[in-house]
């Protein structure tokens, strides 16, 4: 069995054919014994209620393929599963987790209330990384910055080796030669194509 991960599909009723098409050759290209881990940010909850996203063809489509081995675990833009998901999952000495936990804006049902009734204060304050790049803001930098920074001060305080974490929606491998850990961050599966080797520590891209 091979390990891969793929992170922040945002599966909702406005996922293009596009980031689909990426979604399922993710998926295609599985081996009947691999194992998927998808860590948080699979559906989009944050602007759609669970009905609109369980019945939206991207969903499904992804489901369709989904097989009992793999594994979801939570993000902050799953937020009405937060009791029913866990939030990490170690692989070897690799723990996997969203990354949300190393962004302070990053507020869960809070956050969703300014999302959902209040997006003004949202816009100003609590824009998600995502945002910030799509916006094509150069705040979405500086906001990656503070929270790879956070999340080595995690690792290195922690029993683990090797973090691999999403959230950010870009990729970074930031190698510690003191401690030898590793911070692996990887960008979103259907907005660059990015996921990651498991058994190597390689962020590869998908061939569509």
């Amino acid at each position: 069995m091979s390990d891969y991960s793929a992170f922040d599909l945002h599966l909702s009723p406005i996922t293009t054919d596009e980031e689909l098409k990426v979604i399922i050759a993710f998926q295609e290209m599985l081996d009947p014994k691999d194992r998927a881990i998808y860590p948080g940010d699979v559906k989009e909850f944050t602007w759609f209620t669970r009905e609109e996203v369980e019945a939206c063809r991207a969903y499904q489509e992804f489901k369709s393929r989904l097989r009992p081995w793999d594994i979801c675990l939570y993000g902050n833009h799953d937020v009405i599963e937060k009791d029913k998901l866990p939030e990490t999952f170690q692989v070897r000495n690799i723990i996997i987790m969203h990354g949300h936990q190393f962004d302070k804006y990053a507020g869960g049902c809070a956050q969703r209330t300014y999302y959902r009734w209040a997006p003004w204060v949202r816009n100003v304050w609590l824009k998600s990384p995502g945002e910030q790049k799509m916006a094509g803001e150069t705040s979405w930098t500086a906001h990656n910055g503070q929270i790879w920074g956070a999340a080595i001060n995690w690792l290195e305080a922690s029993k683990y080796r090797i973090l691999g974490i999403g959230h950010t929606h870009d990729t970074a491998i930031i190698n510690r030669p003191i401690s030898g850990k590793k911070l692996v961050g990887v960008g979103s599966l259907p907005e660059d194509g990015v996921y990651l080797n498991l058994d190597s520590l390689r962020i590869c891209k998908v061939k569509v």
